[in-house]
């Protein structure tokens, strides 16, 4: 065999494989019941409502035995939602809003939205465009005007205006989406504060870049949210400093580190075509359970929601 008979077999062998298991995922081989199952009280419902400022991912509870619960987002992430299923009926629901990292995408955070849905809450997600962009403050002032459009979308929609409360809403980021969150929140990013949303009542922030600058101004002026921001980062991540020096520098903020994680273990579960294809963002370190981080990130979430309730009725 000719030495570029073999570089030709070894490029292609990659496509081969990676086409295999997208093949064996689509027939379901390499997905199990169990791993799509919601953990919550309520299945599972998400569809994607149309905008002018782009496409708007909704995560919500759905009526039981609407579908068969099982969804993929990009072919990069497995999902427990049936998409478009018959919404539960009831009051409005709170709502959160997910926050993806620079140059990801809405789904990034589905696990989250999936979760909180399950439970009796309702979640949104938009894509952001930021190739080319800076990672800085005034790029995540626009990133948080463009999620204030989103709610206000949600608000203004005949169908779901009624199902989801944006009064008090509560925003999750991760990486730069947690930024986002941040500048959604109040947080001094930049001066003039243009971006901040006074519907945002508490952040949850998952391995945020924060400058020294953004801290020093949080000590002249915290944001009034109802409750402070807790802030998740994994020992094993190279910004696990900057939500350390963010809960010192935010009265009252939380931290919360994990153990040995690192900077993708708050993405999504990948599918096996993922895997072949994204290692570096779907295959964690060894000893960490990326599923029981998520649940712990959700049951922060849970207990902010809590607290935007008890806040509201006093």
């Amino acid at each position: 065999m000719t030495r570029g008979r073999r570089i030709l077999i070894a490029l292609a062998a990659p496509v081969v494989v990676g086409g295999a298991l997208l093949a064996l995922y689509l027939r379901g081989s390499l997905t199990s019941r169990a791993a799509v199952r919601s953990p919550g009280v309520h299945a599972v419902g998400v569809t994607t409502l149309a905008s002018p400022g782009g496409p708007i991912e909704l995560w919500y509870p759905a009526r039981d035995g609407a579908g068969d619960g099982r969804v993929r987002y990009e072919e990069a992430y497995l999902g427990y939602a049936t998409r478009d299923a018959p919404a539960l009926d009831g009051a409005a629901r709170p709502l959160a809003v997910l926050v993806h990292g620079y140059t990801a995408s809405r789904f990034e955070l589905a696990w989250l939205g999936e979760r909180l849905a399950s439970a009796g809450y309702v979640s949104i997600a938009i894509d952001y465009a930021d190739q080319g962009a800076p990672m800085d403050g005034d790029h995540a002032c626009k990133r948080a005007r463009e999620t204030s459009a989103a709610l206000d979308a949600v608000s203004a929609d005949g169908r779901w205006s009624a199902r989801a409360s944006t009064d008090r809403v509560l925003v999750v980021g991760h990486s730069f989406g947690g930024t986002t969150a941040l500048a959604l929140a109040g947080a001094p990013l930049r001066r003039p504060l243009a971006c901040a949303d006074k519907r945002v009542a508490a952040a949850i922030v998952t391995a945020p870049p924060v400058g020294p600058i953004a801290l020093e101004r949080l000590a002249e002026a915290t944001p009034a949210l109802v409750a402070p921001p807790i802030a998740f980062a994994g020992t094993g991540d190279s910004l696990h400093d900057s939500s350390v020096r963010l809960s010192r520098a935010w009265p009252g903020a939380r931290l919360e580190s994990v153990d040995g994680a690192g900077h993708f273990a708050f993405k999504g579960v990948c599918t096996p075509y993922a895997r072949a294809r994204m290692a570096m963002q779907c295959v964690g370190r060894a000893g960490v359970d990326r599923v029981a981080l998520h649940d712990r990130v959700a049951r922060s979430a849970r207990e902010l929601f809590e607290q935007i309730e008890r806040a509201s009725v006093r």
